[in-house]
C-alpha cells in the first residue's frame, strides 16, 4: 500500500523514519563532542596566557636569595585594595615562583641591604594576569609597613595548592632630593615555613594535547554516527 500525500502530511519526521531520528541523535552527540574539543582548547590556551614574569624559583624551604631591584620594570604597579598597606607600588620590580604540593605555613621577609635606603613592598599573587592599568588582580597578601631600610614581612598559616608568585618591589616609583635610592635597592628574601614545595616547571599537557584529548571525543561521535 503507498501512502497518500495526506497520510505522509499527518506524520512527524521521527514517526516516518527511526533512522532519521538515530542519525540526527547522533549528530547532535558528534557537535557536542566538537563543542566541547573547542573549550578544552580555548581554556587550555588561556590556562597558559602571559602573567607575571618570574626571575627566581623557590623549590623548598628554607629559602634565601639575595637581589637587587635597580634597573628592573615595573610589571605591577598597584594592588587590589585591602590587599596590603597601601595599593601603590610604582618601583621596579622583581618575582619569584613556587609551587605548593602540601600545606603549610610560609613567612616572607624581605630585607633592604644595610645603608641602601631601599623602602621595600612584598605582595603574594595567585599568578592571576596583571591588567592594563598594570593592576595585580591576583596579589591577596603582603606588607609595606616599614620606611626606608626597614624589612617588611607576613606569614600564612596554611597555603592552598597552587602556584604563588612573591613580589618585592616598592611604593616609589623615583627617588627624592633626601632618599635618592628610596625606590629601588639591594635586598635579601627569605622564606620559611612547613609547607611542601614542587617544581611550578614540571612538564604538563600542552595546549595541543588537550585539543588531541578534544578529538577523541569527536572521533567516538563520528564514530558512533557512522555505525548508526
Amino acid at each position: 500500500m503507498i501512502a497518500s500525500n495526506e497520510d505522509i502530511k499527518g506524520l512527524s519526521y521521527w514517526d516516518f523514519s527511526p533512522k532519521i531520528k538515530l542519525i540526527v541523535t547522533q549528530n547532535i552527540f558528534a557537535a557536542k563532542c566538537f563543542r566541547m574539543a573547542l573549550m578544552i582548547g580555548v581554556v587550555a590556551m588561556l590556562g597558559h596566557a602571559a602573567t607575571i614574569q618570574p626571575t627566581h624559583t623557590i623549590l623548598s624551604l628554607d629559602y634565601s636569595n639575595t637581589d637587587t631591584t635597580v634597573g628592573k620594570t615595573s610589571q605591577v604597579n598597584s594592588l587590589p585594595f585591602g590587599a596590603s598597606d597601601f595599593q601603590t607600588v610604582g618601583g621596579g620590580d622583581v618575582f619569584y615562583i613556587f609551587l605548593v604540593v602540601n600545606p603549610g605555613t610560609m613567612t616572607f621577609t624581605a630585607t633592604p641591604a644595610v645603608g641602601s635606603g631601599f623602602d621595600v613592598a612584598l605582595y603574594l599573587s595567585n599568578g592571576n594576569a596583571i591588567d592594563n592599568t598594570g593592576l595585580g588582580t591576583g596579589v591577596f597578601i603582603g606588607s609595606d609597613v616599614g620606611i626606608e631600610g626597614d624589612p617588611d614581612t607576613f606569614t600564612i598559616a596554611n597555603l592552598d595548592p597552587g602556584t604563588y608568585y612573591i613580589g618585592v618591589d616598592s611604593f616609589y616609583s623615583s627617588g627624592a632630593i633626601d632618599s635618592p635610592n628610596r625606590h629601588q635597592g639591594e635586598y635579601t628574601l627569605t622564606v620559611s615555613g612547613t609547607a611542601v614545595l614542587g617544581d611550578p616547571f614540571a612538564p604538563v599537557p600542552e595546549p595541543a594535547s588537550w585539543l588531541t584529548i578534544g578529538a577523541g571525543f569527536v572521533a567516538i561521535g563520528l564514530n558512533r554516527w557512522r555505525r548508526g
